[in-house]
């Protein structure tokens, strides 16, 4: 009998094993939708077999959580932080498994010149994330803003919005907006998103206190982005109208009906679905 429930354990776990060739990305999506539907054991199997093809990000996700004790998945825009904690069950030695692990794929492929290792060595650098917990884990920011600069004249999309982060933090719009032209013609999705919202400044305001015009030349201007997101920025926008107008706010139903008469949703009609 005890012979039969170890061959049934065995059983189940091939069943719920990643199928071969799937990639990375498609590894950490699933995982996330099998972590939110109540399998988070299943879903440590998906994020360790996108971590066995060097995927950085699965490697970082699995120190974290066995560090934490829970995976953070995002989700959509109806939870309010964005994400949502699922907890895991884990040996008290797996964190730093995978913590070593993390750096050793990190340092790897930034001696090969990956400009995604290299900048998540920046921001390690930079900023040490709670689940590095070396004694030696100290701040370095010249050497982090020393591969950032190596990245910008790479061509490193990414590199470039982090420095148009930091410049326009700065009160250095054309200086940031500049960049994040040169991101955008290096093919990274959300630049574009940012200089619309840069424009927008000081900040994208409530969706209920602003006019509607206002909103329409906002939807209209991030509707010619790229999609870069299961949501476009239009669709969260309007995503955000509605949810307040089921919560009774009567200013978000009269945005809504306001972007209708303004032509909104002829312009972009998957919105209405949003």
């Amino acid at each position: 009998m005890k012979y039969a429930l170890i061959l049934l354990g065995l059983g189940l776990a091939a069943c719920h094993s990643p199928a071969p060739g799937l990639s990375a990305e498609t590894l950490r999506q699933r995982a996330d939708s099998l972590a939110l539907a109540g399998d988070p054991g299943v879903a440590l199997r998906y994020l360790e077999a996108a971590a066995d093809q060097g995927d950085l990000e699965a490697f970082a996700r699995l120190a974290a959580a066995h560090d934490r004790g829970y995976l953070r998945i995002p989700t959509d825009t109806n939870s309010p932080h964005g994400t949502q904690h699922v907890a895991i069950w884990s040996f008290p030695w797996q964190a730093g498994r995978w913590r070593s692990a993390y750096e050793q794929a990190r340092d790897e492929q930034a001696r090969e010149g990956d400009h995604t290792a290299l900048l998540r060595l920046a921001d390690d650098l930079a900023v040490p994330s709670l689940w590095l917990r070396r004694p030696d884990a100290l701040p370095d920011p010249d050497s982090a803003r020393a591969i950032r600069q190596r990245l910008i004249r790479e061509g490193s999309g990414p590199a470039m919005v982090h420095e148009a982060l930091r410049l326009h933090s700065n009160g250095d719009r054309d200086g940031a907006d500049a960049l994040l032209v040169r991101a955008a013609e290096a093919g990274q999705p959300q630049a574009c998103e940012l200089r619309v919202a840069f424009r927008t400044q000081p900040g994208l305001p409530s969706q209920e206190d602003i006019s509607a015009q206002a909103t329409a030349t906002l939807i209209d201007a991030l509707e010619a982005c790229p999609s870069h997101r299961s949501e476009s920025g239009g669709a969260r926008i309007v995503a955000g109208l509605k949810r307040g107008q089921r919560s009774g706010a009567t200013q978000a139903g009269a945005q809504l009906d306001s972007l209708r008469a303004l032509g909104v949703f002829e312009r972009h009609p998957h919105l209405a679905d949003a």
